[in-house]
């Protein structure tokens, strides 16, 4: 991932320098490779988070 900075100082007065940064990051969801299986199971309810949407697919916890 590329982001991109910028800065400069500007001296006003002899005793006054004043320093300007500016930065940009690209904030940009993950996406799966091309080749990677489906993760999703459609038509099918988890039965550990109801409240999920139909066919996502969530891990388990630990010991379960």
């Amino acid at each position: 991932m590329m982001g991109l900075y910028a800065q400069d100082q500007v001296r006003i007065k002899p005793n006054l320098t004043v320093t300007v940064g500016v930065r940009w990051d690209p904030n940009t969801p993950p996406t799966p490779p091309a080749d990677a299986a489906p993760s999703g199971f459609p038509g099918q309810q988890s039965t550990m988070f109801p409240n999920a949407p139909v066919g996502m697919n969530l891990p388990r916890r630990c010991g379960t």
